[in-house]
């Protein structure tokens, strides 16, 4: 799917459908669009491991992450204080509430 979307991007197609109502065409550079794509995933795959790494190390979210959830927001009641694997298919948790 890549492969095509990169033969679609070099090929003349792109500029001549890249005008709305009629109006002049401004080009539209796919390799842009694809870039800033990439950089989205990117960006949010280092956030996601930033975030699991700090909520492995101590057990919980991360304190700037807690600022960003609304104000006034509840916090969690029930909070899992530590988890052993009792079996392959069962584990048995130490929750607070």
């Amino acid at each position: 799917m890549l492969l095509a979307l990169l033969r679609f991007a070099a090929s003349d197609a792109v500029p001549q459908s890249a005008s709305l109502g009629g109006g002049a065409a401004l080009p539209i550079d796919p390799v842009r669009i694809l870039a800033g794509l990439a950089a989205g995933i990117l960006f949010a795959l280092i956030a996601a491991l930033m975030i699991a790494r700090a909520k492995h190390r101590t057990g919980q979210a991360p304190a700037w992450l807690n600022r960003l959830r609304p104000h006034g927001a509840p916090a969690a009641r029930i909070r899992i204080v530590e988890t052993r694997r009792a079996s392959v298919h069962a584990d048995i948790c130490l929750v607070s509430c």
